[in-house]
């Protein structure tokens, strides 16, 4: 009996730590495309379009592959960031419904998709 407790207050304990982290990314996740959406002075804006465009898929993704070298993750966030911007962006210009506010929002999503994968806590054996 005593160590389920042990691992369920560790398993407790990971979950919380992960949350955190992953709740911040979706938060900002949803933020970001909402501020550039409605369009506050401009450098605010310029800020949170670049946030969004550059680096909040590219960190969410870079998060749950896991890499150890941090040199490696501030490669990796700007060129999966760009790289799903740009496939974003093409599908939706094919679909006939580009625009900006839609990109900014499926880039949110797949930010926040992304990050709850990665936050979901492990399930305790």
């Amino acid at each position: 009996m005593r160590l389920e407790n042990v691992r369920l207050a560790t398993w407790r304990a990971r979950a919380a730590h992960m949350e955190r982290r992953s709740a911040a990314l979706m938060s900002l996740a949803v933020l970001m495309p909402l501020l550039a959406a409605l369009q506050p002075v401009q450098p605010i804006r310029a800020l949170a379009a670049l946030s969004v465009l550059m680096l909040l898929p590219g960190i969410a993704v870079a998060r749950l592959l896991r890499l150890a070298d941090p040199i490696l993750s501030l490669v990796v966030a700007p060129s999966v960031s760009l790289a799903l911007t740009v496939l974003t962006s093409t599908a939706l210009m094919y679909a006939g419904i580009w625009s900006w506010q839609l990109t900014l929002a499926l880039l949110g999503a797949i930010t926040a998709a992304v990050a709850a994968v990665t936050g979901a806590p492990e399930v305790p054996t």
